[in-house]
């Protein structure tokens, strides 16, 4: 049980390190199968990623698209982090991996896309290149992250609120019905001084008609 246990914490913990390393692999592209840097882009779409990317290397140039290939070029640029000298070709393509995106790069020296076997220097310039784009695209995933936070906080306080507020009109409600239970009380009590008094006017008023009653009578007899 021990055992089971251990290798479950051991495959969690390890998840996040390889959704997230640069993995070299060989890739079929627009000039064929290449080598290439493959990756994953966490919480961030295939929209999301191409805006990114062509942002990110506006710095070099103006990013194209190969709509048939699906894939996004810039050529004849000078990246200094992967090669002091040569004219590069920079090929990527985007794609859905569920909430995630996997980005392929390939990129071209002229001679040879680069791979570690090869070109170890320009290898290592590459894939720290592709690192810090990592991190431009992890940094705008986190600020989404936030902002949808800073949304759902600012809905729940308005919900807080709109219950504060609820709350108010409860308890003026049944201040007010208080009120009206205390006016009643002393409408009542009105009310039955206005019966006791009704009451005697009705008294004295059946007292002078049983006298008229009574004149009316003795007129009769004579």
């Amino acid at each position: 049980m021990k055992q089971v246990v251990l290798l479950v914490c051991i495959v969690f913990f390890s998840l996040p390190f390889v959704s997230g390393q640069i993995t070299e692999s060989q890739n079929n592209m627009s000039l064929g199968v290449q080598f290439s840097l493959e990756t994953v882009l966490e919480g961030v779409t295939v929209s999301e990623a191409v805006k990114l990317w062509t942002d990110h290397m506006k710095q070099f140039g103006s990013v194209k698209r190969n709509k048939k290939a699906d894939e996004y070029y810039i050529t004849g640029i000078k990246i200094n982090q992967i090669s002091l000298g040569s004219n590069l070709d920079v090929y990527a393509r985007f794609a859905e991996r569920g909430s995630n995106c996997t980005m392929i790069l390939w990129t071209d020296l002229g001679t040879a896309f680069i791979n570690s076997k090869d070109h170890p220097k320009e290898f290592d310039g590459l894939k720290s290149f592709l690192e810090d784009f990592k991190t431009d695209a992890k940094r705008y995933a986190v600020q989404k992250e936030l902002e949808l936070a800073e949304k759902e906080m600012k809905k729940l306080q308005k919900e807080q609120d709109g219950l504060f507020k609820e709350n108010q009109k409860l308890h003026d409600d049944i201040k007010k019905a208080e009120e009206r239970i205390i006016k009643a009380k002393d409408d009542i009590k009105t009310n039955l001084k206005d019966q006791e008094a009704k009451k005697m006017e009705i008294d004295k008023q059946m007292e002078f008609l049983k006298a008229i009653q009574k004149r009316m009578e003795s007129l009769g007899k004579k």
